[in-house]
């Protein structure tokens, strides 16, 4: 009921067209190629003008004026019981693995000071350069969603 009409071949070539420049290697410029801006995609709804004399309308009692309208409305949800248990699990994860990292972090720090000491020590040897290492940053994951969907339905009616 809610599956929005099929695009028609002359609503899909009214986009925008966006003239688009390419260097090639040896820095001269590549013919402009056009490239289409998406638009911008809205709700679709369906909308019941004049509900008196529409014959797809059924009236439990006396039929009044006005209209009807419909949207279907669709998102995700990360409100139930899955994603709250599984979203505090990961976090425990998180902040062990950090605390892991933190405690790498230090025994390196520690085994580069000990290192540069030696060097220090150590008149023969060359000047010491410090390691650079990259720590990973740990984040949690997205949460678990769920696909909800409703209809919202106003009336103009009595």
């Amino acid at each position: 009921m809610f599956d929005p009409p099929a695009a028609a071949e002359d609503e899909e070539d009214k986009g925008d067209v966006i003239q688009e420049e390419e260097e090639e290697e040896d820095g001269s410029k590549k013919d402009t190629i056009p490239k289409k801006e998406a638009p911008e995609k809205l709700p679709y709804h369906i909308m019941v003008d004049e509900v008196v004399r529409n014959t797809r309308m059924h009236y439990f009692k006396v039929p009044r004026l006005g209209s009807f309208m419909a949207i279907n409305l669709e998102y995700d949800a990360c409100l139930h019981e899955e994603a709250f248990d599984d979203g505090v699990r990961e976090m425990i994860n998180v902040y062990r693995r950090r605390a892991e990292q933190e405690d790498e972090k230090a025994e390196w720090e520690k085994e580069e000071q000990i290192r540069k000491e030696q060097k220090e020590q150590d008149e023969e040897a060359s000047a010491y350069q410090p390691e650079d290492k990259d720590w990973p940053s740990i984040k949690a994951s997205s949460y678990k969603k769920q696909k909800v969907q409703f209809v919202v339905c106003m009336n103009t009616c009595g």
